[in-house]
């Protein structure tokens, strides 16, 4: 006999383990899994699957929670396809979407229905949900009349499904005719059902009435009741309330009062009789408020009560901005120091052994501090997140907090992975334990994939404050680590939905000053930023001044820094001068050849030049719409295997733009599809666009080290004579040693990264 594999995991292996997070597929409401929606017969159910399967798949919003794009099977087993075309006339004037699916008949449970699912889910891997409209539609024996055996294997078998394949199964169902106080209870079967379901929804309406509560709760979320009124078609909410303000609610306030008052006063002096009756009185009163000793006072913000509202954990939040736009963060090395090891750069002073060497010998050891800032912003995230179910905050509130702290956790493992690669993995469940292995670095970036998509599902469409995150920018992450992950389609479909948004554009351009715009000091949001760090004259960065040589034209200063010989390197000798970035990003030595001892062909970045402040305070853009469009150029070209129009559009549209002509015009001086039609052609095409748009970005080594380019085109730009000379140590950063001696998993004779 077969036995099933047998290996018992022992709690601190296990506490260690990275692992998914929950995948949501409605934030707080409707998880990844099994999960049924019950009710009475005819009282809207399938209508609100119908709306649900709708919004998944438009990528629209549920009750204020917005939804990410994916594809939806919906089995409507009592419907015809004529009743569901009405229906979705009747939710929407719109056009459809093409990723949602219905199906009208299918085989039962144990006799097809899972390879069924299983064959629409190879076809469409990106499903997910699927909905079975009803339950009793797929169910064919009782077991030997065993309701319970029969119950538990059908929802075994389900939610084998659908853990399988990481995708929700919502079994609709029907209630009892005879009703209990707790609507759970009154779920048709036996509890085998609810049992085997990770998350229960419960749709209860009087018969005639536009009003309804729907009642859910789960493994993995807060139980709550949401208010429901029936309009256009559709279930509208009202209110939302969880179990907690639910209970709260069920007491008298009255009583509340008195409770409040015996805990202000530390104890009680009277005996249980007299404080029963101190209740007594208080609920016989028409008001408790007129009670002047039991009026609610501020409470002094301490250690005890720090993060209890939405001020406090924006507060520590902000602290991690602060963070990351430090010297050893955004304000230096992951911008300076990261160009500097592209193709185009050469060190110059203090730092040039690091910064001209690193390339070829691995010479970049004094990251230890980026290494501790990167790490500190994911304790902070984690501490957030491990505290903001206390607190108190609204639905919204609590979306949108949770979700900045999972975007800033997720951006700092992503620049962990892209220069350190594997790296010990903490999150709010295990981050007390400091003695961590290092994790595979695909699996960071599997990871950042699920947390930045998580993340977008939870921030607002728009930026309430400059320099925080919205939806978007969430997004714009995800596509990356899909990039890294080389999940071409999915990074298509994510950069697809910025793109799609309608909400960024290309700052238009008709001189190269008017790039101040985008870079400049006094730079203000424009349609083209989706992410930037935020600095002020109080808080400037440095990468301005690590930028400089002397001479220069922004201040008499500048004896580090980085620079490049425009007449040996190719990468800036190519560049169009006609390239209004070319004009705007460099200045060109013309003096006396300080510089570059061995010529006077020395060229370094303003790109961020601040004329007039001894402190710069430019922004630094991490996500601009140009990296959208760029993005989505590079992925539909990789999905395909060949670039097509959409891709090649992209691009123009970036390059149209430099040359001070409408991006989204086509010009006679447009690339064209038939010069660049493989991929090989294509890529090395959008390389080059890329670093142009992005000189001076932080970005171009990252590009150029993900797309296996980095010693290629080394030697092309003329920085190394031969591949060779590119050694193992320029793909990576070194583990600090400091790492080694406080985390003992690590051995520095395994864990180093090679070549230091």
């Amino acid at each position: 006999m077969l036995l099933t594999k047998f290996e018992p995991i022992d709690a601190r292996t296990l506490s260690i383990t990275p692992l998914p997070p929950v995948r949501w597929l409605v934030p707080n409401l409707l998880s990844g899994g099994l999960s049924m929606l019950s009710g009475g017969s005819k009282i809207g159910k399938s209508w609100l699957c119908l709306w649900l399967c709708l919004q998944l798949a438009k990528g629209g919003e549920l009750w204020g929670r917005p939804l990410r794009a994916q594809a939806v099977l919906y089995l409507c087993l009592e419907d015809t396809y004529s009743r569901i075309q009405n229906r979705l006339f009747g939710l929407s004037e719109e056009e459809m979407p093409d990723n949602l699916y219905f199906q009208t008949a299918c085989e039962g449970l144990g006799h097809g229905l899972e390879e069924q699912i299983e064959q629409f889910l190879a076809v469409r891997p990106d499903t997910g949900l699927v909905v079975i409209d009803t339950l009793q539609k797929v169910r064919t024996s009782d077991a030997n009349g065993n309701v319970y055996a029969c119950d538990y294997r059908d929802m075994s078998a389900l939610k084998s499904l659908a853990d399988r394949h990481n995708i929700g199964i919502l079994l609709v169902h029907h209630q009892r005719k005879d009703r209990t106080d707790d609507p759970f209870d009154d779920i048709s079967g036996s509890v085998a059902l609810m049992g085997g379901a990770d998350t229960s929804w419960v749709l209860c309406r009087r018969r005639m009435s536009l009003n309804a509560q729907l009642h859910v709760t789960g493994r993995d979320m807060e139980s709550r009741a949401l208010d429901l009124r029936w309009e256009d078609c559709r279930w509208e909410l009202e209110q939302e309330e969880t179990s907690e303000e639910l209970a709260r609610k069920a007491v008298p306030a009255c009583v509340w009062a008195v409770a409040d008052f015996v805990q202000r006063q530390k104890c009680w002096q009277g005996t249980a009789t007299e404080l029963l009756a101190a209740a007594g009185i208080a609920t016989s009163l028409p008001s408790c408020e007129k009670w002047e000793f039991l009026e609610e006072h501020p409470k002094k913000v301490d250690a005890t009560t720090f993060m209890s509202n939405a001020a406090e954990v924006q507060s520590v939040i902000n602290s991690i901005y602060y963070q990351l736009r430090r010297q050893v963060g955004f304000g230096r090395y992951l911008s300076v120091l990261s160009e500097s090891l592209a193709d185009y750069c050469y060190g110059r002073g203090n730092y040039a052994t690091s910064y001209a060497t690193g390339l070829t010998s691995g010479g970049v050891t004094f990251t230890n501090d980026t290494w501790a800032v990167l790490y500190r912003a994911i304790r902070f995230s984690n501490e957030i997140l491990s505290q903001i179910g206390d607190a108190k905050l609204s639905q919204l509130e609590y979306d949108h907090l949770s979700g900045e702290a999972r975007f800033l956790r997720a951006f700092s493992y992503s620049y962990l992975a892209r220069y350190y690669g594997a790296v010990p993995f903490f999150d709010e469940h295990n981050m007390h334990d400091f003695n961590k292995p290092r994790t595979p670095e695909r699996d960071i970036w599997e990871f950042v994939a699920r947390e930045a998509a998580d993340a977008a599902a939870l921030l607002p469409e728009s930026v309430a404050q400059a320099g925080h995150p919205a939806r978007y920018a969430a997004l714009m992450l995800e596509t990356e680590a899909l990039l890294y992950l080389e999940r071409w389609g999915e990074a298509a479909a994510a950069v697809g939905e910025v793109i799609d948004s309608d909400r960024y554009g290309l700052v238009e351009v008709s001189k190269a000053d008017d790039y101040e715009k985008i870079y400049g000091t006094t730079a203000n949001a424009t349609r083209e930023e989706i992410f930037y760090f935020k600095y002020n004259q109080d808080d400037g960065n440095n990468f301005m001044a690590m930028y400089l040589c002397r001479p220069n034209p922004v201040r008499d200063g500048g004896n580090v820094g980085i620079y490049t010989d425009y007449e040996k390197n190719n990468f800036v000798k190519n560049w169009d001068k006609a390239d209004l970035r070319y004009q705007y990003n460099l200045w060109i030595q013309t003096g006396n050849g300080t510089l570059n001892s061995l010529t006077k062909t020395g060229m370094i970045c303003l790109k961020f030049r601040d004329y007039n402040s001894t402190g710069a305070a430019n922004d630094f853009p991490v996500y601009r719409y140009a990296d959208a469009l760029l993005y989505y150029a590079e992925a539909i070209c990789r999905r395909d295997g060949k670039p097509d129009e959409t891709a090649l559009e992209a691009l123009n549209q970036v390059h149209r733009r430099a040359y001070g002509l409408k991006p989204t015009r086509p010009q006679g001086s447009d690339f064209r599809l038939a010069d660049y039609a493989t991929q090989d052609k294509f890529m090395e095409l959008l390389l080059q666009e890329r670093g142009y748009e992005t000189a001076f970005e932080g970005k171009r080594y990252c590009d150029l080290k993900r797309c296996g380019k980095l010693a290629e085109y080394a030697v092309k730009a003329g920085r190394v004579a031969a591949e060779s000379e590119v050694g193992p140590a320029a793909y990576w950063w070194p583990v600090p040693a400091d790492e080694f001696n406080y985390n003992t998993s690590l051995d520095p004779t395994k864990d180093q990264n090679p070549g230091y």
